[in-house]
């Protein structure tokens, strides 16, 4: 699937809390500088989910912060084998670095725990 072409469809989205809390408790961790990444296993195609607390800004910030993380895990998709469920969950230092950073964290905890 080419990453220009994929669109970010429901099915791609962890949004539910009891889903949040079962990967956060049963997944595998890995911290950069600005995310924390939890990966877990399950049937089905691969999802994200992102968690941007109040303490990183006002909704305006975390709300860019989410558009970003989505569009990272946009272009990143076809790396991520199916069944691959990821929840990002964000620092609050992560509200002042760039797109280039925040996205060699991504990709950091994509290659860390996607082996």
């Amino acid at each position: 699937m080419q990453s220009s072409l994929f669109r970010w469809r429901p099915e791609y989205r962890i949004r539910a809390t009891r889903e949040f809390k079962q990967i956060q408790r049963t997944g595998r961790k890995h911290r950069t500088a600005h995310l924390l990444g939890v990966v877990a296993q399950k049937d089905g195609p691969a999802r994200f989910g992102f968690t941007v607390s109040k303490k990183v800004g006002n909704a305006v910030v975390r709300n860019r912060l989410k558009r970003l993380l989505r569009e990272i895990c946009r272009h990143e998709y076809s790396t991520v084998r199916p069944g691959t469920q990821i929840i990002l969950i964000v620092h609050p230092n992560a509200a002042l670095v760039s797109f280039n950073t925040l996205q060699s964290n991504v990709r950091s905890i994509l290659n860390k725990l996607s082996a």
